[in-house]
C-alpha cells in the first residue's frame, strides 16, 4: 500500500493536479486577503470620516452656545433610538458627567485624541467594540464622540465566516479545475501510450492524433509519428528486400532440388545416390527456411488478419493431437490436450495451427529425455494463451530471450536440422492477434505460451 502511494506520487499526473490545486487554493486566499483588506480599510474610513463629522457639529454647537447648547446637542443625539451607533458623553471640567449614553469615561481613552479603538463592556458583561474621539474644549471639559462597529451582526465575525466559506468554495473549485486538467493531460499523454501499445503489437501504421493547436503535445506527437513514419518505411523497405529475396531464392533452390532429384535417378553409384539424397534435404530444408521466412514477413505485414474465423480452441487442439501423435509416438512421447470446450476466438487458423505444430516438433526435437508434450487453452476476458509444454530439460532463464530471436538456435541445436525461425514464426502469429510469446519453466521442461485477444 505505502509502496502504490509512493508510485502515485511521483506520478507527473498527480504532481500536475496537486501543483494547480495549490496554485488556485494560494491565488484564491491571496485575493480574499487583499479584498478583505481593501474593505477593512474602506470600512475603517468611513467610520472615522462618521465620527469626525459627528464630532465637527457637537463642537460647532459649542461655538455657538456654548457648554448648554453643546449638553442639548449631545443629549438630543444620544437619545435618538433607531439605528443610533453613536457614543457620547460630554464631561465638565471637574470630571462630573453631564450628558451623554456613558456612565463614565472610558480609562483607556486619553483627554485629547483624534483616533481611537475600545472595548466597553456592556450591562450584561458582554463586550462592544467601538472607535471613538477625545476633544479637550477651551473650558476644560471633555466631548467624546465614538461609534459602534460590532453590533448583533457582528462584522469581524461576518467576515470570518465569509473567508472561510470563499476558501472552502475557492479550494473545491481548484481541486475540481486540478482534476480536469489532469484528466486532460492524462487523455493527451494516453494518446501517446495508446498509439505506442498498437505499435509494438504490430500496427505501425497507428500514429498520434494532433489537433493543430501548436502545444507542446503537437510537437511531441508530430515528432514521434515523423519517427514512426520513418521506422515505417524503413521497415517496409526491409520486407519488401527480404521478400524479394525469399521469393526470388525459391526458384533457383527449387530448380537445384530437381536437379539433384534427377541426377540420383540417372546414377547406380551407392556413394553418389547418398551424396546426392543429403543434398536434396539441404535443398528441402532451404526451401522450408526460405518458405517460412517469407511467411513471417508476410505475418508480420498484417497479412491474413482478414481472414480472422470464430474458431474452437479446444477442437483445434484436439485436431493437431490427432495429426501429430503418431509422430509423437515414434519419438517416444505422449501428446495430450488440457483444453476446456466451448470458447471460441476470432483468429487465422492456418497461422494459429501453423505455430503450434512448430512447437509441437520443437518439443519432439529437442526435449531430449522427456516422454510427454501437453497442449493447453486457458480463457479469460480480453486473452486466451495457448501452450505447448514438455517434461525434457528446458532452456536456462538466461537463454530464452536469445532462444526467440530470428534465426537465433542455441548451441546444442546448432548440430541438428533447422532453421532457428519456428519460434519467430509463432511471435510473429501472436502479434497478427494482438498478443505475445513467451517462455516458461514447466518445471521440469519448458513451456511456451502464446497469448491471442479475443
Amino acid at each position: 500500500m505505502a509502496g502504490a502511494l509512493r508510485r502515485r506520487a511521483r506520478s507527473i499526473t498527480v504532481q500536475f493536479v496537486f501543483a494547480a490545486f495549490l496554485s488556485q487554493l494560494l491565488l484564491t486566499v491571496g485575493i480574499l486577503l487583499f479584498v478583505q483588506h481593501k474593505t477593512e480599510r474602506a470600512l475603517q474610513s468611513y467610520q472615522r470620516e462618521w465620527v469626525e463629522e459627528l464630532s465637527g457639529d457637537l463642537i460647532e454647537s459649542y461655538r455657538r452656545g456654548g457648554l448648554s447648547m453643546l449638553k442639548e446637542s449631545v443629549d438630543s443625539r444620544a437619545a435618538a433610538r433607531r439605528g443610533n451607533l453613536a457614543i457620547l458623553l460630554l464631561i465638565g471640567p471637574d470630571g462630573s458627567r453631564i450628558a451623554g449614553n456613558l456612565d463614565s469615561w472610558p480609562l483607556p481613552l486619553p483627554a485629547e485624541t483624534p483616533w481611537r479603538k475600545l472595548t466597553l463592556s456592556q450591562a450584561d458583561g458582554r463586550p462592544e467594540h467601538i472607535v471613538a474621539r477625545a476633544t479637550l474644549l477651551p473650558d476644560g471639559s471633555r466631548l467624546m464622540t465614538g461609534r459602534i462597529i460590532e453590533t448583533e451582526l457582528d462584522p469581524g465575525r461576518i467576515r470570518e465566516a465569509a473567508f472561510a466559506a470563499a476558501v472552502g468554495l475557492g479550494a473545491l473549485l481548484g481541486l475540481i479545475g486540478a482534476l480536469i486538467l489532469g484528466r486532460i493531460l492524462s487523455a493527451r499523454i494516453g494518446d501517446i501510450v495508446d498509439t505506442t501499445v498498437a505499435i509494438r503489437r504490430g500496427a505501425l501504421s497507428s500514429r498520434i492524433a494532433v489537433n493543430g493547436s501548436g502545444d507542446a503535445f503537437d510537437e511531441l506527437g508530430a515528432a514521434i509519428n515523423a519517427m514512426l513514419d520513418q521506422i515505417e518505411r524503413l521497415m517496409a523497405e526491409l520486407r519488401l528486400m527480404t521478400d524479394g529475396l525469399a521469393h526470388d531464392f525459391r526458384s533457383p533452390v527449387t530448380r537445384l532440388k530437381s536437379v539433384i532429384e534427377r541426377a540420383a535417378a540417372a546414377t547406380d553409384d551407392e556413394r553418389a545416390g547418398a551424396a546426392l539424397e543429403s543434398a536434396g534435404r539441404e535443398a528441402d530444408t532451404l526451401l522450408a527456411m526460405l518458405s517460412t521466412a517469407l511467411l513471417i514477413s508476410r505475418t508480420e505485414a498484417g497479412m491474413g488478419r482478414e481472414q480472422l474465423v470464430d474458431t474452437d480452441i479446444a477442437a483445434m487442439l484436439h485436431d493437431l493431437a490427432e495429426i501429430y501423435g503418431p509422430l509423437a509416438e515414434e519419438d517416444g512421447f505422449v501428446l495430450a490436450v488440457d483444453a476446456p470446450s466451448g470458447p471460441k476466438v476470432a483468429l487465422n487458423p492456418q497461422l494459429v495451427g501453423q505455430a503450434i505444430g512448430n512447437l509441437i516438433e520443437n518439443a519432439l526435437h529437442y526435449a531430449e529425455g522427456g516422454t510427454r508434450i501437453v497442449l493447453s487453452a486457458k480463457a479469460n476476458r480480453d486473452h486466451v494463451t495457448l501452450s505447448v509444454a514438455d517434461n525434457g530439460p528446458g532452456i536456462p532463464t538466461d537463454r530464452r530471450e536469445e532462444a526467440l530471436r530470428r534465426f537465433g538456435r542455441l548451441d546444442p541445436a546448432r548440430t541438428e536440422s533447422g532453421s532457428g525461425l519456428g519460434l519467430s514464426l509463432v511471435a510473429a502469429v501472436a502479434t497478427l492477434h494482438g498478443g505475445t510469446i513467451r517462455l516458461d519453466d514447466a518445471r521440469p521442461g519448458l513451456s511456451v505460451l502464446m497469448s491471442l485477444r479475443r
